[in-house]
């Protein structure tokens, strides 16, 4: 797959927005695609048919959802959006806010956020159009960095705000009555690049230029795949990985 033209919108850096095709991005858009993986999974095994990818960027992970389900995809910047429109013809590409989706009522099966709420301002009413959209039945999947692994010294300067375990299910309870927060980890090959680089990869490939890593760190962060993560709990993941359904009322909500 060829890596897409230069653009700020595709690049961002730090995992806030990844691609396919390019070495240096490898890690990050493995572990996007372990997160969509697992989604795509669940989903088939629930039977959701229609499903949307809210904040779609570069358009791997709706595709992966598309080969089970019909697939609307929202991505706020126009340019990501085209160009996620025309490399993934399979799926439905729609310029739209996180905050005001343009969809009836009870559109949907299923919603996945993956690396979303983390650049949100408004992370209640975005849930709230995600209670709205989805079937009674529906169900919520998101992903976003754990704030006690991802920064723990400072935020990083592309997210609004980064939760931590008990923020995250205390928020997604206000709108769901069955909220499951796990987590995205190393497998065994991470975990030895963890010792490699003193302790966390992540953070080292963070705050060192790739063409910078010793090359006993390049090489896996070039080899690495999505089978090279592996779920567990919230405790010390990478990522939080939460299911929510069941949605409550607006009455229940407020109450």
């Amino acid at each position: 797959m060829k890596r897409p033209r230069a653009d700020p919108c595709l690049a961002a850096g730090r995992g806030a927005r990844t691609f396919p095709g390019d070495p240096t991005e490898n890690y990050w858009y493995r572990r996007h695609l372990a997160a969509y993986g697992l989604a795509a999974r669940a989903l088939r095994r629930a039977g959701a048919r229609r499903i949307l990818d809210v904040g779609c960027g570069e358009g791997f992970g709706a595709a992966l959802l598309a080969r089970g389900g019909i697939v609307h995809a929202v991505e706020l910047d126009g340019p990501t959006g085209a160009h996620a429109a025309r490399s993934y013809p399979g799926i439905r590409v729609v310029r739209a806010d996180a905050c005001h989706l343009p969809y009836r009522p009870d559109s949907f099966d299923a919603v996945c956020a993956m690396q979303v709420m983390e650049h949100l301002y408004c992370a209640d009413g975005f849930l709230r159009q995600v209670r709205s959209v989805l079937r009674p039945a529906g169900t919520l999947l998101l992903s976003t960095p754990n704030r006690e692994t991802f920064s723990p010294d400072g935020p990083n300067p592309f997210h609004v705000y980064e939760y931590t375990a008990e923020e995250l299910d205390s928020l997604l309870r206000i709108h769901f009555g069955t909220v499951r927060v796990g987590g995205l980890h190393h497998g065994a090959l991470l975990r030895r690049a963890d010792r490699l680089a003193g302790g966390s990869f992540q953070h080292l490939l963070m705050q060192t230029p790739f063409d910078r890593l010793p090359a006993r760190l390049r090489i896996p962060a070039r080899a690495v795949r999505a089978g090279h993560f592996q779920v567990g709990t919230a405790e010390g993941a990478l990522d939080l990985l939460v299911t929510a359904s069941g949605l409550r009322t607006e009455m229940e909500a407020s109450g």
